[in-house]
């Protein structure tokens, strides 16, 4: 059947197609194996089709490409793969495919795979995140260098921190303080974990990450990262909480010992804290399980709401009659906008709001008061003790500020249509921004303090001596 030119074989419930199948058909120009059971595509089950130019595998529920399976097929210039169900995909799946103008597909990583021929035109009919993009999880060495950096800084710092904190914890400080800043530096400990998590992630797949990033996205390892970044970011959040009451209560009620937290109420409240976000994680991670896509962003496994899910999604379609002219255009499906889940909403951009709101109010106050009664706390070496004390808690509260602020306004505009986010100011947020306070904040409120200690130490035996 050399003059065969088009031959249509839609909806026969074929399920193999056995190497060699279409050999001699050298005229075929266009094959129709839409809605058919054809679950893998094997090297050699297209060979002798050096003429084809339209190929319509919709409906298929393909799970795998072998590579070169396209190959000696440089005069395909249109290709359907609507409906496929992929596994991880293989770099040179594609190959061969030299000539193609026009491909519709639900997997955005075989866009990527022939997005180097020229005059190609790729009609997504799926959703695509911020950082799906066809390459490396990191898009770039500065956030691969950033992310090894901040996850081990922050595990290493906050690991001393702890250290310092249990060496200490007999001596003449304040055990309420201990007590909190051991539950941050637990939290910003979690976030080094995720961050160290996601690099080697990064690191193992390499530049063909976007290959395997579905089955990235619904591992368990992925959930487990998830759970940890989500549980720092709001443990470190509602400690810091907890922390600015305890500054305030010190400071604007001086006299009222009967308002102050107490070691055990201080065990209890930061128990809680932890007891609430742990739930809280664990129940994100059950939901996940049953919509691995309720975040719209899932490479790094924790979701920001900082875009909306964007139009311009569509399919194929052909016009004109297959036995003189046909012409095949991209058409529109879809081109409203949605937001990402609300629990993302409630969470990132309303919760954390009201608490740093608070957190600033309160701080404001504080300093209000100590400005106000400057001559008394000159002499009173217990306020000053309170008042300095209270200045570098503020530092840490300000870095968290400097970190989650903007994540918090860009959410916002981002969500009220105000402005669009670029996809790499999504990965700078979510690699650099967030976990940056975890790194820092050791350094701030125990390394600082224990330096400032020792000097103060040395004088004093200088002063003796």
């Amino acid at each position: 059947m050399e003059s065969l030119q088009f031959l249509y074989m839609e909806s026969n419930n074929i399920s193999d197609i056995e190497v060699g199948s279409f050999s001699g058909l050298r005229s075929l120009q266009l094959l129709n194996l839409s809605s058919n059971s054809i679950q893998h595509l094997q090297r050699g089950m297209f060979s002798g089709l050096i003429s084809l130019s339209y190929l319509d595998l919709i409906n298929n529920h393909i799970q795998s490409i072998d590579g070169f399976t396209f190959e000696n097929m440089a005069s395909l210039q249109f290709l359907f793969f609507l409906g496929t169900e992929l596994g991880a995909v293989s770099p040179d799946a594609l190959t061969g495919l030299t000539s193609v103008e026009k491909m519709s597909t639900s997997d955005n990583r075989l866009c990527c795979l022939l997005e180097d021929n020229a005059d190609f035109t790729c009609a997504r009919t799926s959703q695509t995140s911020p950082l799906d993009t066809c390459s490396r999880l990191y898009p770039n060495l500065a956030l691969r260098i950033a992310g090894w950096v901040m996850g081990l800084l922050a595990l290493g710092g906050n690991g001393a921190v702890l250290f310092i904190r249990l060496r200490d914890r007999k001596k003449k400080v304040s055990r309420v303080q201990n007590t909190f800043i051991a539950s941050l530096a637990m939290a910003d400990i979690l976030m080094g974990l995720y961050m160290i998590i996601i690099t080697s992630v990064d690191l193992y797949y390499g530049n063909e990450f976007y290959l395997s990033a579905p089955q990235w996205r619904g591992s368990q390892l992925c959930r487990f990262a998830g759970f940890l970044g989500f549980l720092s970011s709001e443990a470190s959040i509602l400690t810091l909480t907890l922390i600015t009451v305890d500054r305030f209560i010190c400071i604007m009620f001086p006299f009222r010992p009967d308002l102050k937290i107490e070691r055990k109420s201080s065990l209890i409240l930061v128990s809680a804290v932890w007891v609430f976000t742990i739930m809280l994680s664990l129940s994100l991670v059950i939901i996940t399980s049953y919509r691995p896509d309720v975040y719209g962003l899932s490479d790094v496994c924790l979701g920001l709401p900082l875009h909306v899910e964007a139009a311009d999604t569509g399919v194929l379609e052909i016009t004109g009659n297959f036995f003189f002219e046909y012409q095949v255009n991209f058409v529109v499906t879809d081109n409203s906008s949605r937001p990402p889940w609300l629990f993302s909403l409630i969470v990132f951009i309303g919760f954390n709001l009201v608490s740093f709101t608070f957190i600033l109010i309160c701080y404001i106050m504080i300093f209000v008061k100590s400005s106000r009664s400057s001559a008394r706390v000159r002499k009173n070496s217990f306020n000053k003790q309170e008042t300095r004390l209270a200045v570098r808690m503020a530092m840490i509260v300000a870095t968290d500020l400097v970190c989650w602020m903007p994540v918090i306004i860009m959410g916002i505009l981002s969500q009220t249509g105000a402005v669009t986010l670029h996809p790499s100011l999504y990965a700078w947020t979510v690699i650099l921004i967030v976990p940056i306070n975890s790194t820092i904040n050791p350094f701030l409120y125990t390394f600082i303090i224990h330096v400032d200690d020792l000097i103060k130490k040395r004088r004093k035996q200088k002063y003796e001596t």
